[in-house]
């Protein structure tokens, strides 16, 4: 019997242009396959090389079959618009993601439930024409998630003239706590919407890239609107409960290393053990835009993405 053959299937797919949602569904896959699981990962990239794709399988025993399928290309000459890179991303994954359901059905392992980035709920409609559940893997914190429910649902409105905001198992939240989507809603309105739509279609449960002791309050408060398990952290093994020993690192990057990148690492690895913290520059640049009012460039930006190649 083929690895694989017989076992439950979970079929996941990761949103697949942002490294920090790549990697944490992908270590997610990980614990799938180690509960027994059988995981196929669709991934529709256009610049990963098969390289990358098999650097993905090692330590995962064989069991995770990577399906990497083609995008539709964009074929305009300027940075494309962020709404036609949606669309893209959303005929491109719907339609393997038919072909994937239909071709299992009739197999020894028919996917049995799909596993999504929250960024694309739309997945949760295709996987319920075949009579399949879906779960969303949030990648943010549940205190993040919280937030954008309670956009969603109409108890935070945005734009606000409010200096702080009180919302219910969290800290009084000053304006520049809040996420920068939220603090200047008319910078990226198409993110802003996608972030908030990850609720928008009633998933049989939720995924939180979180654990209960480090946010107890919120999560309690979520998990009587929602449907939510907790399966974070999401790390390689080796920095935890070393279930898999060959789980060393994430497997998979977007980006390829630079010299200086090497450099950087070796300075790191120089350190004492636990002396580093990191912390966002993007937060950082996100408040200093909040508190010094900077909004050059952002008219020009505004839902650009350059993706074309």
């Amino acid at each position: 019997m083929a690895v694989g053959e017989g076992k439950v299937h979970i079929l996941v797919i990761p949103f697949p242009d942002g490294q920090g949602h790549v990697n944490p569904i992908l270590q997610f896959s990980k614990r799938l396959v180690l509960k027994g699981l059988k995981v196929t990962v669709l991934i529709t990239h256009e610049i990963i090389n098969n390289a990358n794709l098999n650097q993905v399988g090692g330590g995962w025993g064989g069991s995770i079959n990577v399906e990497n399928k083609p995008r539709v290309p964009y074929k305009g000459t300027h940075p494309e618009p962020l709404e036609s890179y949606i669309l893209r991303l959303q005929i491109s994954t719907s339609f393997h993601l038919v072909k994937l359901i239909t071709h299992h059905q009739t197999s020894n392992s028919p996917i049995a439930c799909v596993v999504y980035d929250s960024l694309t709920p739309w997945v949760l409609d295709v996987a319920r024409g075949f009579g399949l559940p879906g779960a969303p893997f949030f990648t943010e914190s549940c205190a993040v998630n919280a937030v954008f429910y309670h956009i969603y649902s109409g108890s935070l409105k945005i734009p606000s003239d409010k200096k702080s905001v009180s919302l219910p198992a969290l800290p009084l939240l000053q304006d520049t706590d809040l996420p920068s989507l939220i603090s200047n809603p008319h910078q990226y309105p198409v993110f802003l919407r996608m972030m908030t739509e990850q609720f928008c279609n009633q998933p049989d449960w939720m995924f939180i890239n979180t654990f209960h002791a480090l946010e107890p309050q919120v999560l309690q408060w979520m998990q009587t609107h929602t449907p939510l398990k907790t399966v974070g952290p999401t790390v390689p093994s080796i920095l935890i409960d070393k279930g898999l020993m060959d789980d060393n690192n994430y497997g998979m990057s977007l980006i390829k290393s630079t010299e200086e990148d090497s450099k950087t690492i070796e300075w790191l690895d120089s350190k004492d053990s636990e002396s580093v913290i990191y912390v966002s520059r993007e937060r950082i640049n996100a408040r200093r835009r909040a508190n010094e009012g900077d909004s050059v460039g952002a008219e020009s930006k505004q839902q650009k993405l350059p993706l074309s190649h």
